[in-house]
């Protein structure tokens, strides 16, 4: 059986665990102000049959610098030291204690390279990574909780300007996505629908945008679910809606605790996404190994080769025993021919008999 998903949102003290054990089955387990995270944590899945699998880290938005820069033509093919370069420019902490993942985002030829980068103090990351190692468990990637919300998400969407505000714990986080890409993120405070816009119409200008064509609603409990929408869709003049979610999320979704809608569906995020992540904070030498685009091209390449080659040695072999099974054939055929024709001569009628050859 494969191992469950297990996926960890992180805020403060808190954990918000949910593991995925099934199609449409999921455990969820909070652990806050335990006075041994790593341990009870450890207890809590053991106690719960969740052994093996790595862990899976979300990371509170707080926590993270997350900046789309614009880079010269320039970089040419060295983007990533262009984005090192660049980058001691927008946070506010050393280059030597920065732990940075990056993406090129989509655009024009003629229109400037951009990236997308979330950056992370050091220690923002070690903590979980020693949180991990006391539970006896490894990492399989840290990342921004809420930019794993869009794993939620059917792989196809029709390009549109879009801002997802997930609301937990008194804030919302607000993903701007290009159709299903990602272009930023902020976390806000939303004490009620009108901050919210407020906070939604302040950012727009971080994306260039002069509106948005959609805004999508979430965290929120189901008895104010539709409140929240209906006044954000007033505030913004723009239609607010519940996320798309996609056919497997929507039981998992469903089967979230009622009374921690916001934090568990952030770790259920977290547990769904990627084995790879496109922005992944984790040290690469964390990583667990998974093969890159080229090296699967190039594994499916020489698996064809080699297919090819036994193809043509396998149609050699046919192509001889067909010949031998002819040949085969052809003396049988004559077989009896050659029986027929072989009569006795005078001189070997002679020499077995020991009569002298007549002539």
């Amino acid at each position: 059986m494969r191992p469950p998903r297990i996926g960890i949102f992180l805020r403060g003290d808190r954990l918000t665990v949910v593991a995925l054990t099934g199609r449409d089955r999921l455990t969820h387990v909070v652990v806050e102000a335990a006075e041994d995270p790593a341990a009870t944590l450890a207890g809590e899945l053991r106690s719960r049959g969740l052994g093996g699998g790595r862990l899976r880290v979300g990371l509170d938005r707080r926590v993270a610098v997350v900046k789309a820069l614009e880079l010269p033509p320039a970089a040419g093919g060295d983007l990533a030291r262009m984005v090192g370069f660049d980058l001691e420019r927008h946070v506010p902490f050393p280059p030597e204690q920065t732990r940075f993942d990056w993406l090129e985002l989509p655009g024009r030829a003629e229109e400037p390279r951009r990236a997308l980068v979330v950056a992370a103090e050091a220690r923002a990351v070690e903590r979980p990574l020693a949180l991990v190692a006391g539970a006896k468990r490894q990492p399989a990637a840290v990342t921004v909780a809420c930019h794993a919300l869009i794993a939620l998400l059917p792989r196809a969407l029709p390009s549109r300007r879009t801002v997802w505000a997930h609301r937990h714990d008194g804030v919302a986080d607000l993903l701007f996505l290009d159709g299903r890409t990602l272009l930023t993120s902020r976390q806000v405070g939303a004490a009620d629908p009108a901050e919210l816009g407020r906070e939604i119409r302040r950012s727009l200008p971080v994306v260039r945008w002069s509106g948005a064509d959609l805004v999508w609603l979430s965290g929120p409990s189901r008895d104010d679910a539709q409140a929240w929408r209906d006044d954000l869709a007033v505030a913004l003049d723009v239609p607010a809606t519940a996320p798309p979610f996609a056919a497997f999320a929507l039981p998992l979704v469903a089967a979230l605790p009622e009374d921690d809608p916001g934090a568990g569906l952030l770790a259920l995020a977290v547990a769904a996404e990627s084995r790879s992540p496109a922005l992944n904070l984790l040290p690469a030498a964390a990583r667990p190994w998974a093969p890159s685009r080229g090296q699967l091209v190039t594994a499916a390449l020489v698996a064809v080769v080699a297919l090819l080659g036994l193809s043509v040695a396998l149609v050699h072999v046919v192509r001889k025993e067909r010949y031998l099974g002819r040949v085969t054939e052809e003396i049988r055929r004559l077989e009896p021919e050659a029986k027929a024709v072989d009569v006795p001569s005078p001189f070997t009628t002679a020499w077995a008999t020991g009569a002298p050859p007549s002539t």
